[in-house]
């Protein structure tokens, strides 16, 4: 099970100050948090206020590991050392804006800090308070332009699209040539299969100089079957990296790992997530996706492990899910029956507080278990909210099973009618067709999905 945020979430990676900013990896002007005082747990909180002096952490060869195995060899500040800098810059900042209430630039460096939180741990209730924190700072200025970017980002994150591009479009509107709220917009766009208005991104921002923006491009191309473009975006952002900054270099691998594990090419895949999990421990992205290329590889018991992890630090039942599989094939039906029924409680509880970001993952759930009202319910929701491939093929899906042929036809139909040309489509429709009794259509779309992965199906 594939834990999906949006690629723009990484642009904010780049500001944790375990490294002297440089290059790409840079941050805005007046974007830097307080630095921890020290690097160490207990440490006290930075003083934080104008023209006082604060110690500063940078990386040193002490905090920094090279690690000559990987492709490009890039070096990284520790794990450790960025795990303390982050959290202790989320505390710091909490008491900055707890003793200064009407300071919104800290309200927005503890939005960006809880942004990036969110990301690497997958829980949503980090971008819940991001939101919160960021929303104060627009209180206190509503016309900056960073407040409105750092709001967009976690709007998107909890799927309140309209939220964000409300955001972006406020920025645009005073600054049309604003490249973060540009590059947020066309990523928005592409989340809600407006692919027409996102194509610009595709053809602009491959091989421009941002180094996450290159990867995340990579990965768009990659899923509308342009695998040499994809490629060359992929190596641009290996070439142009810049600076020591873990959690980039953590989602670059992650994101180069998923094209192999679509392809099918697991061992390959396996290595640059163990890679990924390596440069930056605890980062779920990276851990889910080596649990399931494990598990895919009959590796049960180091997939369950992982899943276990993944399960505990972010509580997404999407992953409890996939550790129930993980334990159905490993012969322990009894437990994977048991951790169904926690992922139906989890679900429970999750589309009362983020329902936008549960809809598709719940609907998808519920189709599993032959649920298919509930899941039809789901699923149109989702719809509804977002027209993008795989919702539409999801939809589609349901219907099928649940006896609505022409409805489930013309959704697929839409959803193979747009760029995207990736596995889960093809299998999607495979199944879709399967199931209407249409043989002949059925296995020109298995066809397809094997061209790309011959473990498809």
């Amino acid at each position: 099970m594939r834990l999906i945020l949006p690629f723009v979430a990484v642009f904010a990676l780049a500001s944790c100050k375990t490294e002297p900013p440089s290059g790409a990896d840079k941050p805005a002007a007046g974007s830097e948090a307080p630095k921890p005082a020290a690097t160490k747990p207990g440490a006290g909180a930075p003083a934080g206020e104008a023209g006082a002096k604060r110690p500063t952490t940078h990386a040193t060869p002490k905090t920094t590991a090279l690690a000559e195995d990987e492709p490009a060899g890039f070096r990284t500040t520790s794990s450790r050392i960025y795990w303390l800098n982050l959290r202790g810059e989320v505390k710091a900042l909490k008491g900055l804006v707890k003793k200064n209430p009407k300071n919104g630039v800290m309200w927005r460096k503890l939005a960006s800090a809880q942004h990036k939180l969110g990301f690497l741990t997958g829980k949503l209730e980090h971008f819940a308070e991001s939101i919160k924190s960021v929303d104060a700072a627009v209180e206190i200025d509503g016309g900056s332009f960073d407040n409105r970017v750092v709001r967009a980002r976690s709007r998107q994150s909890l799927h309140n699209f309209s939220g964000a591009l409300q955001d972006v479009g406020f920025v645009l509107g005073k600054r049309a040539d604003h490249k973060g709220a540009k590059e947020l917009r066309d990523a928005v766009h592409w989340s809600l299969g407006r692919y027409a208005d996102g194509k610009a991104k595709l053809q602009t921002v491959a091989f421009s100089a941002k180094t996450t923006a290159q990867a995340g491009v990579g990965r768009q191309l990659f899923l509308s079957g342009q695998v040499e473009q994809a490629r060359k975006a992929y190596a641009a952002a290996v070439a142009g990296f810049r600076g020591v900054n873990p959690a980039t270099v953590a989602w670059l691998e992650v994101q180069r790992g998923v094209t192999y594990l679509d392809a099918g090419l697991y061992p390959q895949a396996e290595r640059l997530f163990t890679a990924a999990t390596k440069r930056l421990d605890e980062f779920t992205m990276a851990e889910e996706h080596l649990a399931e290329v494990l598990a895919l590889q009959g590796k049960h018991a180091e997939a369950e492990r992982l899943y276990g992890r993944v399960v505990k630090r972010s509580g997404d039942p999407t992953f409890r899910v996939a550790l129930a599989g993980v334990l159905k094939a490993a012969g322990k039906a009894g437990e994977a029956k048991a951790e169904l029924g926690r992922a139906r409680e989890a679900f429970t509880a999750r589309l009362k507080a983020f329902p936008a970001a549960t809809w598709q993952e719940a609907a998808a759930f519920h189709l599993q278990l032959g649920e298919l009202p509930r899941a039809l319910e789901l699923a149109e929701k989702n719809v509804q909210l977002r027209q993008d491939a795989m919702s539409l093929a999801l939809l589609a899906r349901v219907q099928a099973k649940a006896g609505e042929a022409t409805k489930a036809g013309e959704n697929i139909s839409k959803a193979l009618a747009g760029p995207i040309r990736s596995v889960g489509l093809f299998e999607a429709a495979h199944e879709v067709f399967t199931t209407a009794g249409k043989a002949d259509e059925a296995a020109k779309w298995l066809a397809a999905a094997k061209a790309l992965n011959p473990k498809a199906g």
